[in-house]
């Protein structure tokens, strides 16, 4: 689930705009090995011909302090800015002029076997775990990245 769930053919133009959540606004989810996560992504994308052009998303989350040992502050940001996950429908993304920060995990995930997301001047800023997770047979395609993005590592692609 997420702040914006799309499941159908959808150009969304952000003409340099935000969309930031609400700090402390996504929930507590369930525990993910060593990492509570938000319980909620962003735009979650179930299916479609989804174009996100000139966009920057902001997770709201703001990086574990000395002050936060229950990590609500943390983890009560999107889990992540832009979840691309299907299960017999198929997603087809255009990312383009897109920046995602500050999600309590990743700032893009790539999931089912229906999911193709080609990323065009994309920067992925401070997420707390990586930048991009693409797997369960989805595919990632960076035609050109701006910026090397943080926490990038093991089998998920930066």
């Amino acid at each position: 689930m997420g702040a914006i769930d799309i499941n159908k053919n959808i150009t969304i133009d952000g003409a340099g705009h935000s969309i930031s959540t609400a700090e402390k606004s996504f929930g507590v989810g369930t525990s993910w090995g060593s990492t509570v996560t938000g319980k909620y992504h962003v735009i979650n994308i179930m299916g479609g011909t989804v174009t996100l052009k000139n966009l920057t998303i902001d997770g709201g989350w703001d990086s574990l302090t000395e002050n936060d040992k229950n990590q609500v502050n943390t983890y009560s940001a999107a889990r992540s800015g832009i979840n691309v996950w299907t299960t017999g429908a198929s997603a087809t993304v255009t990312l383009n002029n897109v920046t995602v920060n500050n999600c309590s995990v990743y700032g893009i995930v790539v999931n089912g076997a229906s999911s193709t997301v080609t990323a065009t001047d994309v920067t992925i800023g401070e997420n707390n775990r990586w930048g991009i997770n693409s797997d369960s047979n989805g595919t990632f395609e960076n035609v050109q990245r701006r910026n090397q993005c943080r926490f990038c590592s093991g089998s998920r692609q930066g």
